[in-house]
């Protein structure tokens, strides 16, 4: 495609589902011991640049039922752009609500993420089942203009890259950024599994640098800029203070690529001035499993709460 990646930009994050396999309130003790540890971490050490809470504010809401006395150091952080929180006021199944819902999602983010500080202004939706043909135009209606996510893309991901323009049936489009290794590509690099709990677990500086050094060579391939995005984080994971160590030695190692500890932010301004090439463009629907499940059951389960949510909705 284009030339060779020599940029990567990774994100230091998690993913937070509020309720899963666990009720909400287990959870949340999770993610209370989880900030706090994030906010001693940026505190203590400056080289940890930045860490993005998720695409949403309600955990931050969430968070400071139980913290309200550290509002001022969140807001401090996030006005500083040391935490990234927002732009949506909880990450949605897009076939799940109505568009009114979709909107007024995107006006209560906003609106709760400016108070604290400011919002993310990327469309960050990293694992909703699949995204409607209109979101390019409701994410543009808010003036955010990209579109960042996993799940939907079939073989036509083959041909568009990692990026590409997504337009809407009404023209409006946004940069789309397709994680086509998920939103975890990187994450528990230098620990022995990418998925769970890595505490107790003694940090692998040569693991953290195959990881990323795989990560790199998966993603270069498709990529149509000089630029990859390494995703630092997965459900529920904690930061990983050992990061900027890590960054630091992939810098020394690689002689072929150059990484920073950034935003999500960082990585589309990278693409949008680097890309060789004028971009792929894609209109429709996002709701196909070639690199992802979809995972399509989840419509028809629970019918009960789908049919009163309904009429909550049609009533408002």
């Amino acid at each position: 495609m284009a030339q060779k990646p020599t940029r990567a930009v990774l994100v230091s994050h998690t993913h937070w589902d509020r309720a899963w396999y666990e009720p909400f309130q287990v959870y949340r003790i999770r993610l209370v011991r989880l900030i706090d540890r994030l906010l001693d971490i940026l505190e203590r050490d400056p080289n940890f640049r930045t860490f993005t809470l998720d695409g949403q504010v309600l955990p931050v809401a969430d968070y400071l039922e139980i913290r309200p006395e550290r509002r001022a150091d969140l807001e401090r952080l996030i006005r500083a752009g040391r935490l990234q929180i927002g732009p949506w006021y909880v990450l949605v199944d897009e076939f799940l609500v109505s568009p009114e819902s979709l909107i007024r999602n995107l006006m209560l983010g906003l609106r709760m993420s400016g108070e604290l500080g400011g919002a993310m202004h990327e469309g960050y939706a990293p694992d909703a089942f699949g995204h409607i043909g209109q979101l390019p135009q409701i994410l543009q209606g808010f003036g955010i203009d990209s579109a960042i996510f996993w799940r939907g893309l079939g073989d036509e991901g083959e041909e568009l890259g990692n990026e590409f323009w997504w337009e809407a049936p009404n023209g409006a489009r946004v940069l789309a950024i397709h994680l086509r290794a998920t939103y975890g590509n990187v994450a528990n690099m230098g620990y022995p599994f990418p998925w769970g709990n890595p505490s107790g677990k003694q940090f692998d500086p040569e693991r953290a640098l195959e990881r990323m050094r795989e990560a790199i060579d998966r993603l270069r391939p498709y990529a149509q800029s000089d630029a990859v995005l390494l995703m630092n984080g997965s459900d529920h994971l904690e930061a990983d203070p050992n990061v900027p160590r890590a960054i630091a030695l992939a810098n020394e190692a690689f002689s072929d690529v150059q990484v920073k500890h950034g935003t999500m932010s960082d990585y589309v301004a990278r693409v949008r001035a680097a890309a060789g090439q004028p971009l792929p463009s894609f209109q429709g629907e996002c709701n196909r499993s070639r690199y992802a499940f979809g995972l399509q059951g989840v419509y028809s389960s629970r019918m009960y709460l789908n049919q009163a949510n309904e009429r909550a909705q049609r009533l408002l």
